[in-house]
């Protein structure tokens, strides 16, 4: 498979505070990898880092075999160009209608007014938002807000689409129904993904492997079904669940 994330030994420190120590791990093409971590543990800042937004104090990220330290600023915008990003908070634009919203990746591209309808109605029939492609952000829900995010993070069709707490602040009911979504669209489009996330359901259903990281590092690697069937040593210690 080819490779579309490298991590190499990164290193990042805030007011002597080691945030993240010597974190490595790559992702191939299809795969949807999810880094599981309580707040503060460093899932935020290693996203930045991996789309360039920070530079580590050490180590290397390479997206698409291209090493993003290394390279010219405007080579990583295009780079980022391939890359769908749903932020935590859906970040939709407040003026702009859902369908303005879904549409906006298309602003700067040649294609016809036509191809652009076609290609919105038919992302937001994808994540379930048909019928509202005339409403303001203002008059959706949480978990509209969040499928519209979705919709506009994938109408480009790019090679990795990166969801920050996709659940965080949706009732469970909302969260359960949003992640099957998501995995529907994963298998459909073939998606190669990066979840972050502090929420095990989350993790056992999207993922094909699922990084622990604490007090920065990764201090596990676990499938999915070892979630679901049972709560290890380290997971138990992870959670700071105990033992029934």
């Amino acid at each position: 498979m080819d490779e579309i994330v490298r991590v190499e030994n990164v290193v990042k420190t805030f007011l002597n505070k080691r945030v993240l120590n010597s974190i490595s791990f790559s992702i191939q093409k299809g795969e949807a990898v999810c880094i599981l971590g309580k707040s503060g543990a460093g899932k935020t800042v290693l996203l930045k880092i991996i789309v360039g937004l920070l530079r580590p104090d050490k180590g290397n990220v390479f997206l698409f075999g291209r090493n993003i330290f290394k390279i010219k600023r405007e080579e990583l915008f295009r780079l980022r160009e391939n890359i769908g990003f749903v932020f935590q908070n859906s970040a939709l634009f407040d003026s702009l209608t859902v369908f303005e919203n879904v549409a906006y990746p298309f602003l700067k591209r040649e294609i016809s007014d036509e191809e652009v309808k076609e290609k919105v109605l038919e992302m937001l029939r994808l994540v379930e938002m048909q019928g509202t492609e005339n409403l303001m952000p203002a008059e959706l829900s949480g978990g509209m807000k969040k499928r519209v995010a979705i919709a506009r993070a994938l109408i480009m069709e790019p090679k990795l689409v990166i969801y920050d707490e996709p659940t965080a602040g949706l009732d469970p009911a909302t969260g359960r129904s949003l992640v099957e979504i998501i995995k529907r669209l994963n298998e459909e489009k073939k998606t190669t993904s990066i979840i972050v996330t502090h929420d095990l359901e989350v993790a056992s259903t999207l993922a094909d492997r699922v990084l622990f990281l604490r007090e920065g590092k990764i201090v596990k690697e676990v499938k999915p079904e070892d979630l679901k069937e049972g709560l290890d040593v380290e997971i138990i210690k992870f959670f700071n669940l105990r033992e029934v």
